[in-house]
This record gives C-alpha cells, structure tokens and sequence, in this order.
C-alpha cells in the first residue's frame, strides 16, 4: 500500500443497483450475495470509522 494512500475515511459514492447471487465480475466469489454498483463519484475525503453493515457516519 503506497505511503500517502488515505484509510480510514470515505472516499466516493455509488448507486447500488442490484443484490445478486451470480456475477461475471471478477470480485464476486462464491454463493453469498453480492451488489451490483454503478456511477461511482470520486469525494473529497473525509475521516469516517467504518462499520459492518449500513451504518450513518457520524460526521463533525
């Protein structure tokens, strides 16, 4: 991982578009659900601590 990569924020924005079981992408593995993204946007980052799940940010 290159030194000045930012972690521990988010960085973009997607539409979720479908939750499928089968995909050609190559990311998708095995039989769990997967979800199908589109029009990804690049954002400022912006500090954020993650969680599993949908989560609310809790933002300053």
């Amino acid at each position: 991982m290159p030194e000045a990569y930012d972690v521990s924020g988010v960085i973009g924005i997607v539409d979720v578009v479908d939750c499928v079981r089968r995909h050609s992408s190559p990311w998708k593995h095995g039989p769990s659900w997967g979800w199908v993204l589109a029009n990804a946007r690049p954002l400022k980052t912006r500090d954020c601590k993650g969680a599993v799940g949908f989560f609310y940010p809790k933002w300053e």
